[in-house]
């Protein structure tokens, strides 16, 4: 009596997921007929976990400031430079946003938001933040 092999759903597909990044519908039903596990317990275990993708995973996004302090560094080399390398391709996605740091919102208040990367020492006659400094070197990576 030959004893009976059992599949791990789980790993296969995740095995299946890591090849092609998510698990399609067609991917799901040929796993099926390989493995001989009924296609709903598949659909079942893949819609369970959220770690499983029933769909291809978004384009990387590249974000860059566009608003006046950035462009004051270097004249809006760096956001053209980061446009440029992301123009023309389908696996990157490249969007111009208002500053993420906060770069241009007052300091004057502890509590405001813009704060929250400020140095915590306060000046000692005007009792606010020290201002707060933020160096940025851009590279070229490959995507």
């Amino acid at each position: 009596m030959a004893a009976e092999v059992r599949i791990n759903p789980i790993g296969a597909l995740q095995a299946l997921q890591e090849a092609k990044g998510y698990l399609s519908q067609e991917d799901l039903r040929g796993l099926s007929e390989r493995l001989r596990i009924p296609r709903y317990d598949l659909e079942g275990i893949s819609s369970f976990y959220p770690d499983f993708r029933r769909s291809s995973p978004p384009a990387p996004r590249v974000s860059a400031c566009r608003d006046l302090s950035c462009h004051l560094r270097d004249g809006g080399r760096s956001l053209k430079e980061l446009a440029s390398l992301c123009a023309g391709r389908d696996d990157v996605e490249f969007e111009a946003i208002s500053c993420p740091g906060l770069c241009d919102r007052a300091l004057h208040y502890r509590e405001a938001a813009a704060n929250v990367l400020t140095n915590h020492k306060l000046d000692p006659d005007g009792k606010i933040p020290e201002f707060k400094f933020c160096a940025v070197q851009l590279e070229a990576a490959d995507l």
